[in-house]
């Protein structure tokens, strides 16, 4: 998940990840990867484009306050090692052809199609890697 990327990338400069706010989904995903970030819901996923909100007073007091205690605790860095498999799903195809050939011809990755047209994966090496599919 994006998290994972974006905490993996941020751990190489030695900066951990100590809080998010986001939907139900997604925080759980973030809390199985980094059990000791401090989260805040700010709605129920129920698609893609469509969620349940919190009321907006009630999502910035607990954003507050989650920051707080945040930053008031001990946190490391992710421990995560490389190589890794790198799975990458794009929502229009045409982007997946166009980062295929990309990935492929100019950086000189191995890269194949995942499950469907949508999925691009590869094996990095290291996270700078992982910036190539975005």
């Amino acid at each position: 998940g994006e998290f994972e990327i974006d905490s993996i990338l941020a751990a190489e400069y030695g900066v951990p990840a100590i809080f998010s706010a986001s939907d139900d989904v997604a925080l759980k995903q973030m809390k199985e990867f980094y059990p000791s970030i401090v989260t805040v819901e700010t709605k129920k996923g129920l698609g893609r484009n469509k969620a349940i909100y919190k009321d907006e007073d009630l999502v910035l007091k607990e954003i507050y306050e989650g920051v707080k205690k945040a930053v008031n605790q001990p946190a490391k860095p992710c421990d995560f090692k490389f190589p890794a498999k790198l799975e990458v799903r794009y929502t229009r195809m045409e982007w997946t052809a166009d980062y295929y050939e990309k990935i492929k011809n100019v950086y000189k990755l191995d890269v194949s199609y995942g499950e469907d047209c949508h999925v691009l994966q590869a094996e990095v090496k290291n996270p700078f890697e992982i910036k190539i599919f975005f």
